[in-house]
């Protein structure tokens, strides 16, 4: 999973720098301009910082911590710990995600539920989150349309979240930087039902050797080859998962 840093400048109208209390939900978005960017719909945020009103002469605070594009692009416009103006009262304890989608429906393409399953996905495991309690719509809290497609499609939704639960179905023995010397071997082990995919986000720094079954598990030997001061994520994934629908475990040094 790949995301691109593109921070707003600190300003009263859509990043105003208050921490974040606690991470208790995570609340998905859509963006409601139909064929626009996640670049653009940032830039949009950035440009509120001048202070601009909307058609009642209201100023418009608005902003969220990530944008996913058409492509499955993610840009994190705010750091995680800090508030977003995305989800109302909700801001103190949500990390917001704004998602693009092609058309007036709202239905996101392929590529950017993908991208919004592996995002949630990690939030959920880094933040200790129940995938089917935790992620909850804009509309959840105050009855907004939005994101228009899973609210008007609320088995959509449902399936959504039960994606993002089964990518974390994966427990593993590690949350932590893995640090081998090259041409040591570490091995992980897994507990889940059916058989994981275990890879590095870059190649040539390990081999991941397949995993095994052990001890109603499953284990894999991870050998450093590259030289000293090389790293790669490591990631899983489901046997009937797409390939881009990895979660980041841990990070691999050598020394």
């Amino acid at each position: 999973m790949d995301i691109k840093k593109d921070l707003l400048t600190i300003n009263s109208y859509s990043r105003p720098g208050t921490k974040l209390s606690k991470v208790t939900k995570i609340a998905v978005h859509y963006v409601g301009n139909p064929g626009s960017t996640a670049q653009a719909n940032r830039n949009y945020f950035e440009s509120l910082k001048e202070g601009k009103c909307n058609s009642s002469g209201q100023l418009i605070y608005a902003s969220s911590h990530y944008i996913v594009g058409l492509d499955g692009e993610i840009l994190q416009c705010i750091p995680e710990m800090e508030i977003s103006y995305a989800t109302n009262q909700a801001n103190l304890y949500s990390i917001s995600i704004e998602c693009c989608h092609p058309a007036a429906d709202g239905k996101f393409t392929v590529a950017t539920e993908r991208a919004l399953v592996v995002l949630c996905a990690d939030l959920c495991q880094r933040y200790k989150l129940d995938p089917l309690k935790d992620i909850i719509r804009h509309y959840d809290v105050t009855k907004k349309v939005c994101p228009k497609y899973y609210v008007d499609h609320p088995e959509a939704y449902e399936d959504f979240r039960q994606r993002v639960r089964s990518l974390m179905v994966i427990e593993i023995d590690t949350t932590m930087d893995v640090v081998r010397r090259h041409g040591d071997c570490y091995t992980v082990a897994m507990k889940c039902v059916d058989k994981p995919v275990i890879y590095p986000g870059t190649e040539k720094v390990v081999t991941v050797c397949p995993p095994y079954p052990y001890g109603g598990g499953w284990r894999a030997n991870i050998v450093a080859i590259n030289q000293a001061g090389s790293s790669t994520g490591i990631y899983t994934r489901l046997p009937d998962q797409d390939k881009t629908d990895g979660v980041l475990r841990f990070e691999f040094k050598i020394t």
